[in-house]
């Protein structure tokens, strides 16, 4: 027996033991054949969740073609995530339910928008796997219409109207907040994120999460999974296609739905000073996009003399500046 206190003599070296293993660095031909292996692995990983998706995407589908379905689908996603998961019983999720179909199910509003977090879900599943231009097509229709069922949605609930223009004018509106003249930029600078209206980040939501898609689902770089944001939905899902395409005529005819629509939210906030602030700041911001957009589609004659025009109608814009040096640019580089 060890006295206290006495260390325990170690056991003599049978011979046996592992040595650590020496260092290995691979040979350029070594890295290069593994590099390859890592390609192929990602390829046939892509194919294997393509695969596991076309099955979600159907139940995506159809949990969105309805309010009815929309809601029994949140049901679905709820009692696994909220109540199987955290070992509660069947009969508090039968509790819950009985509420939750009394409330909720009988609310127009939170099934649709259900039905929109879950329509635009399916779009960035959709988006994740588009490596073909009718793939992409597909991706920028079903934006398309996700973003005038999003903007009808806003005029029916001013409270949402409020909340997305914050994806609008990279501001946001408190919907419980009186806005006036005198507190307009206070209270637009409140809140930043217009996710917050329909649920936030949508792969981190509870239906992405009962699909199993928040882990599998791998985002092209520029893409979005913010319901709520109308800018960068039109951005990476609508006019990225048209911009590298090079259509002029496609890429004016999305910029000026997306100005049409825009409009739309911000009247449906049915508070003057943002339409007023939408209408002085935002607008003249979006029509210079929509010119450097058509410059670069290739229609430098008419795109250049819109901006002119552009620069010289708002020399108090806050961007005026930056306008002026972006056009110099344009005319510069094509020297």
């Amino acid at each position: 027996m060890v006295a206290h206190g006495e260390l325990i003599p170690r056991k003599p070296a049978t011979g046996t033991e592992t040595p650590d293993a020496p260092a290995t660095p691979l040979s350029a031909e070594e890295m290069a054949k593994l590099k390859e292996q890592v390609l192929l692995l990602e390829k046939d990983l892509a194919k294997k969740r393509g695969g596991m998706h076309a099955s979600q995407i159907a139940i995506l589908k159809e949990a969105m073609s309805g309010n009815e379905k929309a809601f029994n689908f949140w049901l679905d996603c709820k009692k696994e995530q909220d109540f199987d998961m955290k070992g509660k019983t069947a009969t508090e999720f039968s509790e819950w339910k009985r509420t939750q179909i009394k409330t909720t199910g009988t609310n127009d509003a939170a099934c649709a928008g259900f039905r929109l977090q879950i329509h635009f879900l399916m779009l960035v599943v959709l988006d994740s796997h588009a490596g073909t231009p009718a793939q992409q097509a597909e991706v920028a229709a079903g934006a398309a219409a996700y973003l005038e069922a999003l903007t009808a949605f806003c005029e029916k609930e001013e409270n949402l109207a409020k909340g997305i223009m914050g994806s609008i004018m990279n501001t946001g509106a408190d919907p419980n907040e009186t806005v006036t003249a005198d507190n307009i930029q206070e209270t637009l600078a409140k809140v930043r994120e217009a996710s917050s209206a329909l649920g936030g980040d949508v792969l981190d939501s509870i239906f992405a999460k009962h699909l199993k898609l928040d882990g599998s689902v791998k985002q092209k770089n520029g893409s979005v999974s913010n319901a709520g944001n109308i800018d960068e939905i039109y951005d990476a899902l609508i006019l990225e296609p048209l911009r590298k395409k090079k259509d002029a005529a496609g890429i004016a005819a999305a910029w000026t739905r997306r100005i049409e629509q825009t409009a739309r939210v911000a009247k449906a906030t049915k508070v003057d000073e943002i339409e007023e602030e939408y209408a002085e700041v935002k607008v003249p911001a979006m029509k210079f996009s929509m010119y450097r957009d058509q410059w670069t589609a290739g229609q430098q004659k008419q795109a250049g003399a819109a901006m002119m025009a552009l620069i010289s109608a708002n020399p108090t814009h806050q961007d005026s500046n930056d306008w002026m040096e972006e056009l110099k640019r344009l005319t510069s580089s094509a020297e």
